[in-house]
């Protein structure tokens, strides 16, 4: 959870590093907070997938199937929001790590 993120400023709210010796599976990620916001998946630094919240929904879900992802990667998510005071969000990555 991150709290008091200032508008207009790109967040990780979730993020990981594969580690030596592995290699990740990514099926997903969750993202939610207390103001809409652009969420973002990136692998590498590449964004791969972007979704916005508004007042109706301020969760986000991403499904992914993407294997072999390499030890020392990292797949993050990140959030982007424009409300006039700072505010809070929260992510979870989901997939499973094997050895390589």
């Amino acid at each position: 959870e991150v709290f008091s993120v200032p508008a207009t400023t790109e967040t990780d709210v979730a993020f990981m590093t594969v580690g030596a010796g592995k290699v990740f599976t990514f099926t997903g990620a969750i993202g939610s907070g207390t103001e809409d916001g652009e969420y973002r998946i990136k692998i590498n630094g590449v964004s791969q997938s972007y979704q916005r919240t508004s007042w109706a929904d301020r969760n986000v879900k991403f499904k992914f199937d993407v294997s072999g992802i390499a030890a020392g990667s990292t797949i993050k998510l990140t959030v982007v929001h424009s409300a006039l005071l700072p505010q809070d969000f929260k992510g979870n990555i989901f997939g499973k790590l094997q050895d390589a």
